[in-house]
């Protein structure tokens, strides 16, 4: 048994040194994007950065791809004064020996995207959920995973991207492996670890924080909203201390990336802040502060929310929200997930007169938790207006659950 367990985990060292990691866009990266793979093959000429490869669960390969080519001049764009981002977190989806998914969450993606119609899909993180290393080694579960999400969303044609949870890389793949996985087999995949012609990217490989990506919005010629995204981190803080929380947060240079182009982008539109959302998976402290201070009028202007358990958030205070919101004054709304049944939202009154609003998604797929099974299958829908206003609701809510900021 010993001789067996030992030959287990050399072949899952053997594998993940054989697999590499990817490289990621630095602060200071000016280099070109070719779209051309690292062994010199050019991508399949569709102007997507898709090698071709299909949906082949065993597709690794060592020909990287760090990066989505698009035709020239590709953008994403409002249609009538609005862009409609569908955020999809916490499906803790692994085919673990299936060729698909399972038939809840399918039956639910479906409805889902047929309903809202969105011109952006956002996985929200924690999208896979590897539960065997043996059925890594053996099947490439996770990167089966990713490859079935592109396959769902290719024969939609439907937009979609990614940011990373806690759990996405418990696994022999890395987050970077996995992402480039999806570039290499999904044509709808936008986004990459590498500044694009339509996006900037940026990633910390010190600190595993992977896909941080950025994304202008136009409506026509006019450069009307952007859409953050960060990866909240996989471990544990280091920093945490013994009793500080298990999860991870948003570092300074992820916030600093942020900050110089939204500074960047406001001094290119006459001094006048782009107005911005982000995306992450791990709460912020201010989600939680906002929950509890709902009843101060002071503080909170209007709230809805669905509060079924304990409010999850990451374990050291990120500067994110001070720089955001206190300084750059761009972000309109800040949307996570990790809290599987609970769903909050709230407009919170900030410095200044501003107003940001703060939410965490329900979670999208099925899963089990202390021997009991949650079938939520939630999903928000994020709409973008010309305007600068947006508004939000998640999926199940009736009407008077809508909520909207200017």
């Amino acid at each position: 048994m010993k001789k067996f367990i030992a030959l287990i985990l050399a072949l899952c060292l053997v594998f993940t040194m054989a697999s590499g990691l990817t490289a990621c866009t630095k602060p200071d990266d000016t280099g070109e994007d070719t779209g051309i793979t690292d062994d010199g093959n050019a991508d399949n000429g569709d102007g997507s950065g898709n090698t071709g490869d299909g949906n082949l669960p065993d597709d690794t390969g060592d020909d990287t791809v760090t990066v989505d080519v698009r035709p020239e001049g590709f953008k994403l764009k409002m249609t009538d004064g609005e862009f409609k981002i569908l955020h999809l977190a916490d499906f803790h989806e692994c085919f673990n020996g299936r060729e698909w998914f399972d038939e809840r969450n399918l039956e639910f993606m479906e409805r889902i995207v047929d309903y809202t119609k969105p011109d952006l899909v956002v996985l929200g993180g924690d999208n896979v959920f590897p539960l065997s290393t043996l059925g890594e080694l053996m099947y490439q579960e996770t990167l089966k995973t990713i490859a079935g999400f592109g396959k769902f969303f290719d024969e939609r044609e439907q937009y979609w991207t990614m940011v990373f949870g806690n759990h996405d890389d418990e696994c022999i793949f890395s987050k970077s492996q996995q992402l480039e996985h999806a570039l290499k087999t999904s044509e709808y995949f936008v986004g990459g670890l590498e500044d694009g012609s339509y996006y900037k990217a940026f990633c910390d490989t010190e600190k595993e924080m992977i896909g941080n990506m950025a994304f202008p919005v136009y409506n026509g010629d006019e450069h009307a909203y952007n859409i953050f995204l960060f990866d909240s981190g996989s471990a544990r803080a280091e920093n945490a201390g013994l009793f500080g929380g298990k999860y991870n947060y948003i570092r300074d240079n992820q916030v600093e990336w942020y900050k110089n182009i939204a500074l960047s982008d406001a001094e290119a539109n006459g001094g006048v802040p782009v107005p911005s959302v982000m995306i992450t998976h791990i709460p912020l402290h201010e989600h939680k502060e906002a929950f509890y201070n709902r009843f101060d009028t002071s503080v909170v202007e209007k709230y809805v929310y669905d509060l079924a358990g304990q409010y999850s958030l990451s374990a050291i205070r990120s500067t994110l929200y001070d720089v955001a919101v206190n300084r750059v004054k761009d972000v309109k709304g800040i949307f996570t997930g990790h809290n599987h049944l609970n769903g909050f939202t709230a407009v919170v009154k900030a410095a200044g007169g501003n107003k940001v609003m703060l939410s965490t998604t329900r979670q999208a797929g099925v899963y089990w938790e202390n021997g009991v099974e949650y079938t939520i299958n939630s999903g928000r829908l994020i709409t973008l207006k010309a305007d600068g206003s947006l508004s939000t609701y998640e999926y199940h809510d009736s009407e008077e659950y809508h909520i909207s900021i200017d």
